[in-house]
């Protein structure tokens, strides 16, 4: 790795200019305004390191989806909301020259209390990983969540506005969309084989369908 080190840094020198670039350009095309959308999280690597790793998701003026990964970067010593923030910022700064809080308008984390704060310390709109959401619509579509809502009302006795959640629609079981969702599950295990794949694209593409792939339901987060 030591010794052909040196052939990659061109490359990606050029690869962090380009993407510097790309990033100056969008935002004078949203007129200065926020639009970035930063996505971070720590691991753990095989030799036991602590990874800070942060990506951008963008919708660029043409309005095309880009999801660029920024930083990954060692850290060992501790989850600290402001230093993880700081060593995000830094890398933005040392290897794209961007400011990363005058771009960023939505941080999307684990829901960890320590990965949530860490928007707060580069200003912007937290928002959970996206490996909840498919969950969470699928709960409330089906009405398996409560559908609560929070309202501020006034508190006559201690003369102060008090935070209420009251419950908009309640939830419970619902065996149809469970019934729905095992009958999707089971179709999708089915075209999981080779041939039925194989046998499913030519149907697609006569019916002008995009060719979509089965998917695997993954046992643990990756």
């Amino acid at each position: 790795r030591d010794r052909h080190g040196g052939l990659f840094y061109g490359p990606f020198q050029l690869f962090c200019d380009l993407v510097g670039a790309l990033v100056s350009s969008e935002l004078d095309k949203a007129c200065q305004l926020k639009f970035l959308n930063l996505i971070h999280d720590i691991w753990t690597s095989c030799g036991k390191d602590s990874i800070v790793g942060a990506s951008i998701a963008v919708i660029d003026g043409l309005c095309r989806f880009g999801f660029i990964a920024m930083v990954a970067t060692v850290k060992n010593d501790g989850h600290n909301a402001p230093l993880v923030a700081t060593m995000i910022d830094n890398g933005f700064r040392a290897k794209y020259n961007l400011d990363n809080t005058s771009r960023t308008r939505f941080t999307m984390s684990d829901t960890t209390p320590s990965a949530k704060n860490v928007a707060d310390h580069i200003d912007t709109e937290q928002e959970d990983c996206s490996m909840y959401l498919l969950n969470l619509c699928i709960g409330y579509g089906i009405g398996l969540k409560d559908n609560i809502q929070t309202l501020t009302v006034w508190n006559e006795s201690t003369a102060s506005w008090d935070k209420v959640v009251t419950t908009v629609t309640p939830g419970g079981a619902f065996d149809k969309g469970g019934a729905m969702i095992q009958n999707l599950r089971n179709l999708n295990n089915h075209f999981r084989s080779p041939k039925q794949r194989n046998a499913l694209k030519p149907i697609q593409e006569t019916l002008s369908y995009p060719e979509l792939e089965s998917m695997t339901d993954k046992d643990v987060r990756v």
